[in-house]
């Protein structure tokens, strides 16, 4: 059955960080559900993000000749599938890898699965790496409440999986060893720092759990360390990588700049041959001598400004038909292996950028209205940089990739440094009045803002908006970086549904 006669739920989440010094970010989930869904959203869900960069002239944000070129060279992004929730992980089935070892020596049967094997390995690894994540992240941490049944999984998942390959030794295929090895590693490291930090918090469950297992002497010297933690970002990034999305960029603009240099061509050919044609008919008339002159002259008009008009009429051509693209355009794609080993390419998202930059009276009003609820204090010779993306979710990928749900992650990171140069000292000194010392000198910090507006809107493909939402944060700056990114609004104050 078509994904289309399926009824799927959009939803849309995001929230704003300094990643670094110099760098804060943004990350996106889209995310499309068939469970529960009340309503058909057509061939595919439509993401549009609006971001509204309003800064003050102090950081130079429109200070380049090209601002497009500056903004997308100062902007890293990463996009991902969030982890799916998979039942059978629940209960620590890892279905593929069992059959795997149930073939015994049918090695060519084996073999075949072995992409499968390896994708379903790494994949419920970063599961329970997600989940660990997340028990963490609670406030009233309870060891047998949190962490008790992840700790289970990694102990099941080594009694039943990691022993039982290590036990058919060459009969196991070296990319399914190096998987299962990776992953017991990687969740051995995991689970240990979850159960560290829990007993920081003073669970005295998880400290005892992380004594019961530990089984190597503790890193103490700083190479030991250097070598730990590398070994350990080395593993996460080899499991993770079973969720990256690839991205393969759509060159529209090379397409219609040719059919646009092939308009221009044309025209040019049609203005040279209907002279050469009038010259020709002049031939054999009463006032010949006056027409022939005449057809001449545009004969040699038409030679000499034949490649000029080409080159204009491409050019005008050009700048219509490619300035109604997009910046960029890509298709997003996870490489997949199928249920009986087959690897594909799953398209799972299209996906638009666009840039440009706008004087502070261009921005739009309802940009203007929650930019002025955020306390905006700039004047009104703001630089301001607006920021498009649109991105539609592929539905038939829900089908393809046996996951139920489909959660597209994507982590922008803006890098402030170019700014940093055109600021002040990051303190300045005031003369204040203090009761009992009297006028005193006192040094404060000198930051600058640079706030940002964001605009979501959801609705099919080719119709309408049918939920927007509007927020903003704020990134202070000074002289040596990112001091603090604040939300002065309140999250999801500004959302509205459109009656369909």
């Amino acid at each position: 059955m078509s994904s289309a006669a399926h009824p799927v739920q959009p939803s849309f989440e995001w929230h704003a960080s300094a990643h670094d010094r110099s760098q804060f970010q943004v990350v996106f989930d889209y995310s499309v559900r068939q469970e529960g869904a009340p309503e058909v959203w057509g061939l595919r869900p439509r993401f549009r993000v609006d971001l509204f960069l309003v800064a003050p002239r102090a950081l130079e944000v429109g200070s380049s000749a090209s601002p497009k070129e500056a903004f997308f060279e100062q902007m890293t992004q990463r996009t991902c599938l969030n982890v799916p929730d998979l039942e059978r992980f629940s209960h620590g089935d890892l279905l593929d890898l069992e059959h795997y070892l149930a073939l015994g020596l049918d090695l060519g049967a084996r073999r075949a699965l072995v992409p499968r094997v390896v994708q379903e390995v790494k994949l419920f690894a970063f599961w329970i790496n997600e989940g660990l994540r997340e028990a963490l992240k609670n406030e009233q941490l309870k060891y047998k409440r949190d962490l008790k049944s992840w700790v289970e999984l990694v102990d099941g998942f080594r009694q039943r999986h990691v022993e039982a390959v290590k036990a058919q030794g060459g009969a196991v295929d070296d990319e399914v060893l190096e998987a299962v090895l990776d992953a017991d590693a990687f969740l051995s490291a995991i689970l240990e720092q979850s159960l560290g930090w829990a007993a920081v918090a003073g669970r005295r469950k998880a400290k005892q759990q992380m004594a019961l297992r530990l089984r190597r002497p503790v890193a103490s010297d700083r190479r030991a360390l250097e070598r730990h933690a590398l070994r350990h970002r080395l593993l996460k990034k080899r499991i993770s990588q079973i969720l990256y999305l690839e991205s393969h960029e759509i060159h529209r603009h090379q397409i219609y700049r040719n059919l646009a240099a092939a308009m221009g061509a044309g025209l040019a050919a049609l203005f040279a041959e209907t002279a050469r044609y009038y010259n020709t008919v002049a031939t054999g008339t009463a006032d010949f001598s006056l027409r022939v002159a005449v057809f001449i002259g545009l004969a040699v008009v038409a030679y000499v400004f034949k490649d000029r008009l080409k080159d204009l009429s491409k050019d005008y051509f050009g700048r219509k038909v490619v300035g109604s693209l997009a910046d960029r355009e890509s298709r997003l794609q996870l490489p997949y292996v199928g249920p009986v080993g087959e690897p594909r390419a799953v398209d799972v998202a299209r996906h638009q950028e666009s840039v440009q930059g706008l004087g502070f009276d261009a921005l739009p009003d309802d940009i203007r209205y929650v930019w002025e609820r955020m306390g905006g204090e700039i004047a009104r010779g703001a630089d301001t940089i607006h920021y498009a993306k649109e991105l539609w979710i592929e539905p038939e990928a829900l089908q393809t990739l046996e996951f139920g749900d489909l959660s597209v992650k994507e982590v922008i990171r803006f890098d402030t440094t170019p700014f940093l140069a055109y600021l002040d000292e990051p303190l300045t000194e005031l003369a204040q009045y203090d009761e009992v010392d009297g006028v005193v000198i006192r040094k404060a910090p000198k930051v600058y803002p640079l706030d940002v507006v964001l605009r979501v809107s959801l609705g099919p493909e080719g119709a309408p908006d049918r939920s927007v939402q509007l927020d903003g944060f704020r990134v202070v700056l000074d002289k040596s970086g990112i001091v603090r990114v604040e939300q002065p609004l309140q999250r999801g104050r500004y959302r509205w549904r459109i009656a369909s």
